[in-house]
């Protein structure tokens, strides 16, 4: 009996003592890879003979790197052939997509090869009456995203057309509008990355707090310097919208609140004229968790950067560093 009870002590001991082995599950990252373009076409000689086009009312087009065929579709009434092109790596040459038809001048629906294209589109050859209504999707396949630490997928940048931009801006004496990125009649606009630094020489003149928000815009911009944004590569098209920094004269009515900001920024001064720079946070709205400030596609839509400080004191110059994508709405 003491040898059973002892058996038994022992093996409630082992059983308290023995740590539970715990197995960690990575979360199984869901993404989205499938792509479409759409739109009428109604007139032709609006798409440019060579070169990227993004936006045109006479053919439609679409990127969309990692895929391996395209499926086209033409509805409605028209007449006219419709010619499906490819642009080749040099970014200016357009030809004819590989499949089994090269243009149609009826309504159909038809697979073509996207092997050795940076994009591909649906553009009238020859006299154009009617519309016809095109819709393109792709079969992309792209990998699987990175995870973070904790398991969660990140969001990069590798399949949609990447701009960045470094702007020497004066620093205001009053409230006023900064830099101003806005999206092209197509493609929306996604915020990824944003740093503004104050320096390096003839800095504020007083010490103070600089406050700069950054707001979504409905109303198109004028005034400043428009700048051509830095293409992250070769195969990405240029950008069709619109970036303009400065003394931008006119830009929708900015509030005041930090509340109605999509983001907020502050660069604090200590005394007059530092020596060092000073600089916002970095914000990488690639991470997971945080979702991108985004302007939908208008040419009247984009995201304008503002300081709100106002007040004397300001000299010298921010500089803005920004990357952002654009992708089909």
């Amino acid at each position: 009996m003491r040898k059973l009870l002892l058996a038994a002590v022992l093996l409630c001991a082992a059983l308290v003592s023995t740590p539970a082995i715990a197995q960690v599950v990575a979360p199984v990252p869901i993404y989205l890879s499938d792509r479409n373009a759409s739109g009428a076409i109604t007139t032709n000689g609006l798409c440019a003979s060579t070169g990227a086009v993004t936006v045109a009312s006479g053919c439609v087009v679409l990127s969309s790197p990692g895929t391996s065929t395209v499926q086209v579709t033409a509805t409605g009434t028209f007449t006219g052939p419709l010619a499906f092109q490819c642009l080749g790596a040099d970014g200016l040459t357009w030809s004819s997509a590989a499949g089994s038809v090269q243009s149609t001048s009826t309504v159909g629906s038809w697979s073509l090869s996207y092997a050795g294209c940076t994009a591909m589109r649906v553009v009238p050859t020859g006299a154009m009456t009617g519309s016809a209504a095109v819709f393109m999707e792709s079969s992309a396949t792209s990998p699987a995203p990175a995870l973070d630490p904790m398991g969660r997928a990140i969001v990069g940048n590798s399949t949609r057309a990447t701009y960045s931009t470094s702007q020497a801006i004066t620093i205001p004496t009053a409230a006023a509008s900064l830099l101003a990125i806005e999206s092209d009649a197509a493609n929306k606009v996604r915020l990824r990355y944003l740093k503004v630094c104050l320096g390096p020489a003839a800095l504020q003149t007083a010490a103070g707090v600089r406050q700069l928000f950054l707001f979504r815009s409905t109303a198109a911009s004028s005034g400043g310097s428009t700048s051509v944004p830095l293409a992250m590569e070769s195969s990405d098209v240029a950008f069709a919208g619109i970036l303009r920094s400065g003394a931008i004269t006119t830009t929708p009515a900015a509030p005041t609140q930090a509340v109605n900001a999509i983001w907020t920024g502050t660069i604090s001064i200590g005394a007059a004229g530092p020596s060092a720079i000073v600089c916002t946070e970095t914000k990488q709205f690639d991470l997971a968790g945080i979702k991108a400030p985004t302007a939908l596609a208008g040419v009247a839509n984009g995201l304008g950067l503002f300081d709100v400080t106002g007040g004397a004191g300001g000299a010298g110059t921010y500089v803005v560093d920004a990357e952002w994508t654009t992708e089909s709405n």
